[in-house]
């Protein structure tokens, strides 16, 4: 899948660059050229855990990662959650529920993206040649 900037539609690179760059150089967000269908992937994901999920729809965008590392590194993200649970839902009353986005290890909705970041980051450098030592602020 491409990647294009939301500046420049004709500005398009790879996921593992859109992962590495974070922000275009012309100062537009990086942004899907398409979107993937998941619906068909739904049933399947009803039994699986979060990072099987996660694995499964970050690698539908993310196509240039291998999917056994992209679910060994959802698995070593997500296991810095509670109970290994990233996003819990939460039933408040029959017909309502809560998503709880605050079990990582800051206690903030960032977390669900920011622990599973570094991995894609250093396998992104890697498979493009990139060797130095990468520094996320």
């Amino acid at each position: 899948m491409k990647f294009i900037s939301t500046r420049n539609g004709n500005y398009k690179i790879t996921g593992t660059e859109a992962v590495i760059k974070g922000i275009s150089p012309d100062g537009g967000l990086f942004v899907p050229q398409s979107f993937p269908s998941i619906s068909l992937d739904i049933d399947k994901m009803i039994d699986m855990d979060y990072s099987e999920r996660a694995a499964i729809v970050i690698g539908k965008f993310l196509d240039d990662y291998d999917n056994d590392w992209l679910l060994g590194a959802c698995r070593q993200a997500y296991s810095k959650f509670e109970d290994n649970e990233p996003a819990p839902i939460v039933k408040l009353t029959d017909n309502k529920y809560v998503l709880e986005l605050f079990h990582g290890p800051t206690l903030a909705f960032k977390d669900v993206a920011l622990t599973l970041l570094p991995h894609l980051l250093r396998k992104g450098c890697d498979m493009n040649g990139i060797k130095e030592e990468v520094l996320i602020l």
